[in-house]
């Protein structure tokens, strides 16, 4: 099984639903990616990730806050739809299996050598 790791922060409050006596916790986690590009600029890239969390994790739900800094592992998808445009898109999504809370103070920035 292919599992991915998103360190980010929270975009907004959690929605909550619920599904066949279900619960199913929808939130976004914006992560970011810094690197140096040939002209030596300083370059930042945001993906947001919309997530998922179902069951009895669903009860942490009401910790997750926007701004909150999270580590969380999951099976990611992909919904492709179309634009206004009519351009193909995608959205991420994160089945989310593992949800971890970090300090507010560490920084959510991963950086990468080009």
């Amino acid at each position: 099984m292919f599992q991915l790791n998103v360190l980010g922060r929270v975009g907004k409050d959690p929605e909550v639903r619920e599904r066949n006596g279900e619960y199913l916790i929808l939130f976004t986690i914006a992560h970011t990616a810094t690197y140096i590009n040939k002209t030596g600029e300083k370059v930042e890239t945001t993906t947001w990730i919309n997530c998922n969390l179902w069951r009895k994790s669903a009860k942490q739900a009401e910790f997750i806050k926007k701004g909150d800094l999270l580590l969380v592992s999951g099976t990611p998808g992909v919904s492709p739809y179309l634009s206004m445009e009519n351009a193909p898109r995608a959205n991420m999504t994160l089945n989310i299996k593992d949800l971890n809370f970090l300090p507010k103070s560490s920084p959510a920035t991963t950086y990468v050598k080009p």
